[in-house]
């Protein structure tokens, strides 16, 4: 499976796509090559391209997703409060997300202090 396809469906399962029809298929499309594209920007340590593709996908079609990923970005970059505000803007769209609780909660620590011990990884990697 190409890289594109497997972070279509990742996107996809996280998704909750309101209505149907092409206009939405459209944006769906957008949001999930744009997404490939930070991805792979990432990879290749492109952050200002990732940063751009990233936004580029939010403003297409929100995701928990995409704001996580984007705020792991924006704290690695040392930009606090963009990180936090990505993730409370996840737990907007999914108040029940717990990878956006934990990001979030990681992030309010001390730098030194993060994701260490239990916390060292997201609720969804547990049993992986």
């Amino acid at each position: 499976m190409s890289v594109k396809a497997s972070l279509s469906l990742l996107v996809g399962l996280f998704l909750v796509v309101p209505g149907c029809g092409q206009q939405q298929d459209v944006k769906f499309e957008t949001a999930s090559d744009s997404f490939a594209e930070a991805k792979q920007a990432i990879e290749q340590g492109d952050t200002a391209k990732a940063f751009a593709a990233l936004t580029k996908s939010l403003d297409t079609l929100p995701t928990v997703t995409v704001y996580l990923e984007r705020a792991k970005l924006y704290a690695a970059d040392g930009k606090q409060e963009e990180a936090l505000q990505d993730c409370k803007a996840a737990l907007e769209l999914r108040p029940d997300n717990q990878d956006a609780k934990w990001l979030l909660a990681e992030l309010e620590k001390p730098t030194e202090k993060r994701f260490k011990g239990n916390n060292q990884n997201p609720p969804s990697s547990f049993g992986k």
